[in-house]
């Protein structure tokens, strides 16, 4: 019986490992410029603007004078923010 316990344990901490490195690697870490935010996420740059872009705690990163979008902390806070009927 301990046999059992200690192969489970080890197959579903390999599942675990597993599926962590494959989130990792399926992730994009890139960070965007509001032309892009159409082709990424669907937007149109007007609705972006209107709706996303400004509002309190959405995820803007500046570069010097450039205003960038990392690619899952917008894709965090649209889930966190979405309505639901």
């Amino acid at each position: 019986m301990d046999d059992l316990l200690t192969g489970l344990t080890r197959l579903f901490r390999q599942a675990y490992e597993q599926g962590v490195e494959d989130g990792r690697k399926e992730r994009d870490h890139r960070f965007i410029k509001r032309a892009e935010i159409q082709d990424e996420f669907g937007i149109p740059v007007d609705a972006f603007d209107s709706d996303f872009r400004g509002k309190p705690g959405f995820p803007t990163y500046r570069f010097g004078t450039a205003e960038r979008y990392y690619i899952p902390a917008v894709s965090q806070w649209i889930l966190e923010h979405q309505e639901r009927n």
